[in-house]
């Protein structure tokens, strides 16, 4: 009989479930060996959660936590001090009893990320459950914020006008070695005395550069304050991923700080507005040479930046992305494409605009990046038919390729569909063996009609395991394409 799986093993295994709690919680109901493993990951970011659901009920999760604390936690608490507004609830007085027994897991050493905006009105609410006065003289908040064990966070989310909140302060002063950062700021106004949007940029510059080992940076939603560029600057030597997303940047202010952090491995920029080469040419004059993955989700994009980014990397790169999914209006890719072809032979997953006149420069990424094992390819608006070159694709594609995502506006027919499927199942003089691909999209396909569903599922190959057309998935079987 074979022996379970070792614990540090389950916990490495339940960690790609951390985003499907269902499966987690269906994990807890194995054993109490599975279950141990499994309460750690789905008790490490339930604030997080709380974004995405009701806070109608969260006053259940603080209730929770406290009923973890030790008798001398809850004394130091002193809940029974507070002014009440009625008569105590049930749940209140059992928290604050002296017989009562803690639970089976001590779930506040299990949280890793916080939304502090989540956690807030948790407790808020947890305090109007409970009868209790939440004026801001209160220091309720202050106290919970210090028996939750938040100094072991190691990432943090902070949204909207946090920085008025009179408890922020005490969480910066416990959070200082913080791994992840995800701020979005109050909405910008063009006025003088926007002292919300002001008053939390300087807050954040200062959150940030209290931190010891931030690794990852993430700022959304709002415009760009050139004061927490500043502070990034601090953190040089430990950064490692910065992203912009949503984010309207200032024409006169340059992202000079950026090349000076030299370690940075993933650089995102996603959506972004006033992205000029004025607020870019730092990082075409100066390049960061250690990046592995760069984003650029933008419409236009910019290519010089783009093409110097590139050609710093030294061959590390891993993972390059840009266009836009939604079709990119501007043109002329094609040296980009030659960089990516000649200087990236690492590279894993690439997202591309690749119009008629750039897929030549498909054909030389398809012959020299060998490990490539996902393909986006974006359109320009435009129809394009590819009867004709969809096969020959099929003939190049790597034999490590595992995802194809066509969102261009390709047109072909069931026979060039046909030829493709076939000559990816091929071995080549280029390619010692069949193409083990996994997954395809075909995200514009209003052309798709009967005969495209039968080739698909007659001469799939048997590695194609999903399928997505028209944004509906399906598994690849007959039952699956009759309903599809």
């Amino acid at each position: 009989m074979l022996r379970p799986p070792p614990s540090e093993i389950l916990y490495e295994i339940f960690k790609h479930f951390e985003n499907d709690p269902d499966n987690l919680r269906s994990c807890v109901l194995v054993n109490r060996t599975w279950c141990a493993n499994a309460i750690q990951i789905l008790w490490n970011k339930p604030f997080h959660l709380l974004l995405s659901r009701s806070l109608d009920s969260s006053h259940h999760l603080i209730s929770t936590y406290l009923s973890c604390l030790s008798p001398d936690e809850r004394h130091n608490l002193d809940l029974l001090t507070f002014p009440q507004t009625y008569s105590l609830s049930s749940s209140f007085s059992f928290i604050t009893s002296k017989s009562y027994s803690s639970p089976t897991f001590n779930y506040p050493s299990f949280l890793r990320h916080l939304a502090y905006y989540p956690l807030t009105a948790s407790v808020q609410e947890w305090c109007v459950i409970n009868n209790l006065n939440t004026s801001d003289n209160n220091p309720i908040m202050q106290k919970i914020i210090h028996v939750l064990w938040v100094g072991s966070v190691k990432e943090i989310e902070l949204a909207g006008d946090f920085a008025c909140d009179q408890d922020f302060p005490i969480l910066m002063q416990i959070c200082r070695h913080l791994k992840k950062i995800d701020v979005r700021l109050p909405e910008f106004e063009y006025r003088e005395d926007d002292d919300h949007y002001d008053t939390s940029a300087v807050f954040s510059a200062r959150f940030i550069e209290s931190q010891f080992e931030l690794k990852h940076f993430i700022l959304r939603e709002c415009h760009y304050p050139q004061s927490l560029g500043i502070a990034l600057l601090r953190q040089k030597k430990t950064l490692r991923h910065i992203k912009f997303c949503d984010i309207v940047f200032d024409r006169s202010c340059p992202l000079d700080w950026l090349p000076i952090c030299q370690n940075l491995e993933r650089l995102e920029f996603i959506d972004s507005e006033s992205l000029i080469p004025n607020v870019l040419d730092p990082l075409r004059l100066a390049p960061l040479t250690n990046l592995r993955s760069i984003t650029f989700k933008e419409d236009p994009v910019p290519a010089e930046t783009l093409e110097s980014l590139i050609l710093a990397s030294h061959q590390k790169l891993e993972e390059i992305f840009f266009g836009w999914p939604e079709d990119c209006r501007q043109e002329g890719y094609a040296q980009v494409l030659n960089s990516i072809s000649m200087n990236c032979p690492n590279l894993v997953r690439l997202g591309a605009m690749i119009g008629l006149n750039e897929i030549g420069e498909l054909f030389g990424i398809l012959n020299n990046c060998k490990k490539l094992k996902t393909l986006y390819i974006y359109g320009n608006g435009r129809y394009f038919d590819v009867n004709d070159i969809l096969p020959e694709i099929g003939k190049f594609l790597p034999s490590t390729l595992i995802e194809l995502n066509i969102s261009a506006r390709w047109r072909f027919g069931p026979n060039s569909l046909k030829q493709f499927l076939k000559n990816c199942c091929t071995s080549f003089d280029k390619r010692e063996k069949a193409v083990p691909l996994k997954k395809l999209v075909i995200r514009i396909c209003d052309f798709i009609n009967d005969d495209h569903l039968r080739t698909l599922v007659r001469h799939s190959m048997k590695s194609l395991k999903f399928i997505t057309l028209l944004n509906k998935k399906f598994f690849v079987n007959e039952a699956g394409i009759d309903k599809a």
